[in-house]
């Protein structure tokens, strides 16, 4: 097989794609780095939330190689000046990009929902995190099904010189996004009903909103890469390619570092400063609960996992003790605690405030 090899900064859009991936690649790196950090300095064990994250990240490293793979093959040259072996080996490429594309997407919406389910106590709440969490596994087994069933034979994907039919594939790419475009809407809205019930200021509600809207932008790079894979000329495949392969790095690199940003609080707040974090404009002398009521930053929660067991309704009250113990260390006792069986002995402590 003679192979050409074309240079990668020529062509200038080719050179400007492999540097932006290149620095969203380093920064996802990073905040995987800090996120294992922030563990380890609050003595928390890692759980399928990190592992997950971790996978996916080793998984990008490939979809960057291969858009590297891609540059030097001859992507954004026209197909009929391209060398007949090194179509294949893109078109070979491609198949394997589509791949792992979907499992990296998958494992990065796994990590976020492990999250929650590490974080939030609602009975409903885990039920819904579940569902989407099933709808994630059946969107990634149809992205798998539809790369090795999509052209009959499945040769045809990267040999043209056979004769075979291929199916539907902008139908397909624009199901397979738009599913995955859903579920992401769906893991970025699952908290916001719980965080504008919590007992504390608008702005504060805000704040806390902002950070699961800066996944928006993965939103909105889904949408562009949905629509570049549907107006894909497989005609000139390898000249139109670019943006396809450019955008199906920058989402994961993106989702990477989005699902690792609430993790990286503790350090943030080393850095930062405490009352950066944690201060409250409209009233300082009291102090407000989070987002998460597993990490609670001025109210202590009384909820227990089963109160319908017990027949104890939930509620929470205002207590030093769980300001003083920051969000972060209210996690690592919550980890400490949580898989534990029913089987062993609790004891549950009565809190009776008074005015």
């Amino acid at each position: 097989m003679a192979i050409e090899t074309y240079d990668l900064t020529a062509i200038p859009i080719v050179k400007t794609e492999f540097v932006v991936n290149t620095i969203l690649i380093i920064l996802a790196t990073a905040a995987v780095v800090l996120r294992l950090i922030a563990r380890r300095t609050r003595r928390i064990d890692l759980w399928w939330d990190d592992y997950t994250i971790m996978i996916s990240l080793f998984l990008t490293y490939f979809l960057y190689a291969v858009q590297i793979a891609d540059a030097k093959l001859g992507m954004r040259v026209h197909i009929t000046e391209v060398p007949a072996d090194n179509l294949t080996l893109l078109l070979k490429l491609l198949v394997a990009y589509q791949l792992i594309y979907g499992t990296v997407q998958a494992l990065a919406k796994i990590s976020y929902l492990c999250f929650y389910l590490r974080i939030f106590v609602n009975d409903e709440f885990i039920k819904a995190v579940k569902i989407v969490a099933a709808i994630v596994v059946a969107w990634w087994t149809a992205n798998v099904l539809q790369v090795f069933l999509i052209c009959t034979p499945f040769k045809l994907n990267y040999d043209v010189t056979i004769t075979g039919t291929c199916g539907n594939r902008p139908a397909a790419y624009t199901a397979i996004g738009a599913i995955n475009l859903i579920t992401d809407v769906a893991i970025l809205l699952l908290p916001i009903p719980t965080v504008w019930k919590l007992q504390m200021p608008v702005s504060s509600k805000i704040g806390i909103c902002g950070v699961f809207a800066i996944g928006l932008s993965i939103c909105i790079i889904s949408i562009i890469r949905m629509q570049s894979m549907t107006t894909l000329d497989f005609n000139d495949i390898t000249y139109d390619m670019i943006n396809p392969v450019f955008w199906t790095v920058t989402e994961p690199s993106l989702a990477i570092i989005n699902a690792c940003l609430p993790v990286m609080r503790h350090l943030m707040k080393l850095v930062f400063g405490k009352k950066a974090w944690f201060r409250s404009k409209s009233d300082t002398s009291r102090q407000y609960s989070t987002t998460f009521e597993r990490m609670q930053d001025g109210e202590y929660p009384l909820t227990n996992l089963h109160d319908r067991e017990r027949g104890i309704t939930s509620s929470s009250v205002a207590a030093k003790k769980a300001y003083s113990m920051g969000e972060d260390e209210s996690e690592k006792s919550y980890d400490e605690t949580k898989h534990e069986p029913r089987s062993n002995i609790h004891v549950t402590t009565a809190w009776v405030v008074s005015e």
